[in-house]
């Protein structure tokens, strides 16, 4: 936890409803981490390395390729096709909350 210059934790400046908000969202992403991981689980090891090259880690397509062996634009042509498959297998579960897409790392 950091501290201001007075010694005073940053933390504990904040109102306390924003502490409370921060720690809703803190766990709401780890149970929509948790909810990836299980959905990963179906993919083969190859995919789910891709998931966290490209869409954990942010690594460009250009890396992403190099990485893997393979051409961007099949680094494109994979990224699309399991966006696809885990907005269809997010459908199938049930929200959290008010969350309904899961919160998952999908943006094209």
């Amino acid at each position: 936890m950091r501290a201001d210059a007075h010694g005073a934790s940053l933390a504990r400046q904040q109102p306390v409803h924003q502490r409370a908000q921060i720690g809703h969202e803190a766990v709401m992403a780890h149970e929509r981490w948790e909810r990836l991981g299980r959905l990963l689980e179906s993919f083969t090891a190859r995919d789910r390395r891709f998931v966290d090259l490209y869409f954990s880690r942010g690594m460009a397509p250009e890396a992403v390729a190099e990485a893997m062996n393979i051409s961007v634009k099949t680094v494109y042509s994979k990224k699309n096709k399991i966006r696809v498959k885990l907005e269809r297998m997010t459908r199938r579960l049930p929200a959290i909350a008010n969350d309904n897409d899961a919160g998952l790392p999908l943006a094209a």
